[in-house]
C-alpha cells in the first residue's frame, strides 16, 4: 500500500485565494465524477481539506481588516475597523465600549 505520509509544508498551500478555490472546485468536480479510486480519492480529500483550512484562514485575516463606514456627528462617512470578538473584550451592557 502507497504511504499517503504528508509532506512538510513550509510555503501556502496556494498561491492565493482564488487560485485554491479554483482547485478545490476542481477536486470535487474529481471526486464527485466517480471516476477516481480510493487512494486518489483520499489524496484529493485530504488536499481539498487543507486548502479548505488554508482559505477559512485568508478570510478569517481578511474580516479582521474589513472597515465599516458609519456617520460620524457632523454627516461625514468615518471609517471604523471591524474587531473580531476574540480581540478585544467588551462590556456586554455597551459593547461599543472597551473593557480595561
Amino acid at each position: 500500500m502507497p504511504s499517503r505520509a504528508a509532506k512538510p509544508d513550509a510555503a501556502p498551500p496556494a498561491a492565493n485565494f482564488e487560485q485554491a478555490v479554483a482547485e478545490i472546485e476542481q477536486i470535487v468536480r474529481k471526486l464527485e465524477s466517480g471516476q477516481v479510486g480510493l487512494e486518489e480519492s483520499i489524496t484529493l480529500y485530504e488536499r481539498g481539506s487543507k486548502l479548505l483550512a488554508w482559505c477559512r484562514g485568508v478570510l478569517g485575516e481578511a474580516e479582521k481588516k474589513i472597515a465599516t463606514l458609519s456617520q460620524g456627528p457632523d454627516g461625514a462617512a468615518v471609517v471604523h475597523a471591524v474587531e473580531s470578538p476574540s480581540d478585544e473584550q467588551t462590556d456586554s451592557a455597551n459593547p461599543s465600549v472597551p473593557l480595561v
